[in-house]
């Protein structure tokens, strides 16, 4: 039977629980060593995206992508977290940031497969077809 990436990250991660760091470091070496013995080295990325995907579950951290013309002060950053609390309902908010010039201003927040779009581009699209009708 062919273990799923999944699979793999799961396992890995109850077998981590509450355990020492050298427990740990023992663990992780005969994870890998298993990983090659099955001839699944090729899965490590899809697994550790996996255990990413179920560490946060677990400990309820949220990723949220932030797309933004211009670099994030820290106001702003402070505004997007308080926001994304509210609306995400978890404290450990961990946020990515990226720079796009063409969305004008303003700030895209997508959490998974929710997008808050405040861009200046957006508004102006909205605005314009508003007008047109």
């Amino acid at each position: 039977m062919k273990i799923s990436a999944k699979q793999y990250a799961e396992s890995l991660f109850s077998s981590l629980e509450s355990k020492s760091k050298k427990e740990t470091e023992d663990i992780v070496s005969r994870f890998l060593s298993v990983l090659v013995e099955n001839g699944d080295r090729k899965m490590f990325n899809d697994i550790v995206l996996n255990f990413e995907k179920t560490w946060n579950e677990k400990n309820n951290i949220k990723n949220i992508e932030v797309t933004s013309a211009k670099e994030l002060n820290k106001a702003s950053e402070k505004k997007i977290k308080d926001f994304s609390i509210k609306k995400l309902g978890s404290e450990n908010i961990e946020i990515k940031k990226n720079i796009d010039k063409n969305i004008l201003g303003g700030v895209i927040i997508k959490d998974g497969d929710k997008v808050y779009d405040g861009s200046v581009r957006t508004r102006l699209y909205e605005l314009k077809n508003r007008l047109n009708k």
